[in-house]
């Protein structure tokens, strides 16, 4: 690498080393062009040459998807072709960044780029959709010479593979789907669990000296909040949404559709804060947009999705709740405009407006005065009460109950960043249902959102006091 080339790297592409490789994994091969910013940055040809050949085989498969009619061929074909690319992207890109690493002197690694937080990366492979990053354990156990830990990466590979052969036969019959099926979530699972499981015993063998990165606290300003600012806050937003919807729609006759209208709500529930930016100055961090440790956040997001399916399902197996006016009915009619507004405001302006709002304010607020589970209670059921105009009655405790647990995720986490995870991740199940039927496109774009949500706003793990930089970095070095 030439001297223009360790420059770039260490000065004016430290924003290039660090972030670019993120880009690789957008679903489809859509992320396969990375490679190419690394090469045209630095003037290496064989790294362009191999982003044009990822994005060559990503466009290839999503031509082939495209066609109809298709034959079994065809889209088992594109299937290949925007798997290789979405993979081979993925690993030229992470590649290159570990290339450039090896290259750069050490002086200039402690102060651009930590090889400690880059070498803990690994097992966020195990998170692509489908198993595709089953292979994710082969790493540590390559590194390491734990022959186990190989195996049980080929293994969940071998599934995956398995499991997408199976779901590009055509014709297919019911039994062959349903074991593609098993397959891809069998790899994908079993990969992931694998993958941070052996995590802790390949960073004893790897380094040394790490420590946790502490849950965030609630900033100073926020724990001077009143509740009855909060609440007035909520009664003055509540009462405003019903007026305004009676006035367009028995004043004008206007109904507006659930796109612009969930926007116009949102818009309302942020204006609610102003009063509290203009006299306090109000920051984001105040309103819990703080970073937390990645992975134990996405456990406990889990953890919580997990409890707000169980008792989803259990109200449905109960109650039986009636056939109501729901908020989506009818939504996969509607022109492609608002169909885009829709998607947009439950997928991503909900999520976001909605925790800082009952999480951020209401339940920060509540909490100042009263201990966990009253706050948690009271916030969740004023959460639950908002979406009266919209949901059923008997649909409303549903919501109540998991405003409840996302006010315990941000209690436990100290932010709003897993709570907004999980919310972009249940709204987007319900938006995908109501335009497709199922819930599988969810998975393939929700689930990346949050896990790049969470990685990127979190707290890097850092090295001990008593042990400098530059000896880690050595360590990495010789044992790499």
């Amino acid at each position: 690498m030439c001297a223009d080339e360790v420059d770039a790297l260490s000065g004016g592409g430290e924003h290039l080393r660090s972030r670019w490789p993120w880009f690789s994994l957008l679903p489809f091969g859509l992320g396969a062009w990375a490679p190419v910013v690394a090469g045209v940055r630095c003037g290496v040809r064989r790294w362009t040459v191999l982003g044009v050949f990822w994005s060559c085989l990503a466009v290839g498969g999503l031509v082939l998807a495209s066609i109809e009619p298709a034959t079994g061929v065809e889209e088992a074909l594109a299937v290949v072709l925007l798997a290789v690319a979405w993979i081979g992207g993925a690993v030229t890109s992470f590649a290159i960044r570990s290339a450039y690493q090896r290259r750069v002197p050490d002086h200039e690694r402690e102060n651009a780029y930590s090889t400690v937080g880059r070498r803990a990366f690994w097992p966020w492979f195990s998170l692509l959709p489908f198993g595709l990053g089953a292979w994710a354990p082969v790493v540590a156990g390559v590194r390491c010479g734990v022959r186990r830990w190989t195996v049980l990466g080929v293994f969940w590979s071998c599934l995956a593979v398995g499991g997408l052969v199976l779901a590009s036969i055509e014709p297919t019959t019911g039994f062959e789907e349903g074991l593609a099926v098993v397959l891809l979530i069998v790899a994908w699972v079993g990969g992931m669990v694998t993958s941070f499981v052996i995590r802790p015993g390949y960073e004893l063998q790897h380094v040394d000296g790490r420590v946790r990165a502490p849950w965030p606290e609630p900033t100073a300003q926020s724990r001077q909040w009143s509740v009855r600012y909060a609440l007035a806050a909520y009664v003055v937003t509540f009462v405003g949404v019903i007026a305004l919807a009676a006035v367009l729609y028995f004043g004008l006759g206007v109904q507006l559709h659930i796109g612009v209208g969930g926007l116009v709500v949102d818009a309302i529930l942020l204006g609610s804060l102003v009063p509290l930016k203009l006299k306090r100055g109000l920051t984001g961090s105040d309103l819990g947009l703080r970073a937390s440790p990645a992975f134990r956040s996405i456990g406990l997001v889990i953890l919580a999705l997990i409890a707000y399916i169980v008792i989803a399902v259990a109200w449905v197996g109960v109650v039986h709740p009636r056939e109501g006016v729901d908020a989506l009915a009818g939504v996969k009619h509607e022109s492609t405009i608002n169909v885009a507004l829709a998607v947009f405001q439950m997928a991503v302006s909900a999520p976001v407006v909605e925790e800082i709002f009952f999480r951020g304010l209401l339940y920060r607020s509540l909490r100042n005065r009263l201990s966990i589970l009253p706050a948690a209670l009271i916030a969740g059921a004023l959460f639950g009460l908002v979406h009266i105009t919209s949901y059923p009655l008997d649909t409303l405790p549903v919501k109540a109950a998991f405003g409840v647990i996302a006010c315990l995720l941000y209690e436990r986490t100290g932010s709003l960043l897993p709570g907004i995870a999980l919310h972009s991740f249940v709204d987007g199940s319900s938006i995908d249902v109501a335009l497709t039927g199922n819930d599988l496109i969810v998975f393939a774009s929700f689930l990346v959102l949050a896990v790049v949500l969470l990685v990127y706003g979190s707290n890097r793990r850092t090295t001990a006091s008593s042990l400098p930089v530059s000896g880690v970095i050595g360590e990495a070095t010789t044992t790499r």
